[in-house]
């Protein structure tokens, strides 16, 4: 399993971690259980739900003209 680290905002988190308290469940569980959903039901899933699907990728990506590459620390 990989680890990755997310930014949100704080008092959505805890609002998130006591409703997921609530369900019986961790905030991670319900991160992993919203994560299957989201890649299985997605039209870039393949059939596997391993990897994307580039054309897919790319017609949602049409309406993106980069002048220049971008830095993530740019806005």
């Amino acid at each position: 399993m990989k680890r990755i680290t997310l930014s949100a905002d704080a008092e959505q988190i805890d609002t998130a971690r006591a409703i997921a308290r609530a369900q019986g469940r961790t905030l991670n569980d319900a991160f992993r259980e919203w994560l299957v959903e989201l890649t299985s039901t997605s039209p870039m899933a393949s059939e596997e739900g391993q990897s994307v699907d580039y054309d897919a990728l790319m017609k949602t990506l049409r309406h993106t003209h980069p002048e220049q590459p971008r830095h993530r620390s740019q806005k």
